[in-house]
């Protein structure tokens, strides 16, 4: 690797991973700032200090005023200022980059869904709609059968007895359709009222705790659909269950990257 490759695959990692640097910079800029404005500080106090006494020693004695020991000091805090400022612009670059790399992912999220939506629209076209509806309950029990290993937290619900499967955070829970759909009904009340519900807010009305990312997704003006697809649970003994399959997927709120 000659030395022009090393610095374009260094530009390439540095620009990859630019969020983080910068907010490793803005961390390092707040520390800095402190180290130097404690040093500054002390430097000054020494300074007004050895000031009044050389005023006290003289013939014209008498207190520094504010004015004075500004005029005396200020350039002592010239470092920790411009280093104050410089980290809060890479705080701001941060940020931006934050937010231009949502919202990179919130147009790649809308362009896959769009595409899995016209797709499943041909496939129900050609196939039609009961060997589609096949296909989906396959690939459910796919979802169950690769993540029940870390569906370990089990929820008792009301008298639901079925055990449903949700896949997103591949937890399970027991409820029935009527618990489910009573959910479903409650989020897109919330969604007409509000215009928009969080992912979190159907969690609770099943039962499941909240996720970080639970917090961050949800529907936005359009309500949420879901699916309930017969599986069987790969628990030792094949439990009849069913999975939670959301038609409309959640996704990010789009007005947050507008700007």
């Amino acid at each position: 690797m000659n030395f022009s490759s090393m610095i374009k695959q260094a530009g390439r990692l540095v620009s990859r991973h630019s969020p983080a640097i910068l907010v490793g910079a803005g961390a390092a800029g707040v520390v800095l700032t402190a180290i130097l404005t404690a040093k500054a500080s002390f430097k000054a106090a020494r300074m007004i200090d050895e000031e009044q006494q050389r005023l006290d020693e003289g013939e014209q004695s008498h207190p520094l005023d504010m004015k004075e020991k500004v005029d005396l000091v200020w350039k002592v805090f010239i470092p920790p200022v411009g280093t104050a400022v410089l980290t809060v612009g890479v705080i701001i670059c941060a940020h931006r980059a934050s937010v231009r790399r949502a919202a990179v992912l919130t147009a790649a999220y809308e362009i896959s869904t769009r595409a899995l939506d016209e797709y499943r629209e041909q496939v129900v076209d050609t196939i039609g709609e009961k060997k589609e509806r096949g296909i989906q309950e396959q690939l459910s029990q796919r979802r169950v059968d690769q993540g029940y290993p870390q569906a370990t937290h089990v929820v008792v619900l009301g008298t639901g007895e079925i055990l449903c499967y949700e896949p997103y955070t591949d937890r399970t829970f027991k409820s029935n359709h009527e618990t489910i759909h009573r959910a479903v009904n409650a989020v897109n009340a919330k969604i007409n009222n509000q215009g928009y519900a969080m992912l979190t807010d159907f969690y609770e009305a099943v039962g499941l705790n909240r996720t970080s990312i639970s917090d961050e997704i949800g529907w936005w003006g359009n309500q949420i659909e879901i699916s309930t697809d017969p599986v069987f649970i790969p628990d030792g003994h094949q439990t009849v269950g069913m999975a939670i399959n959301y038609k409309n997927p959640p996704g990010l709120d789009k007005s947050k990257f507008r700007h």
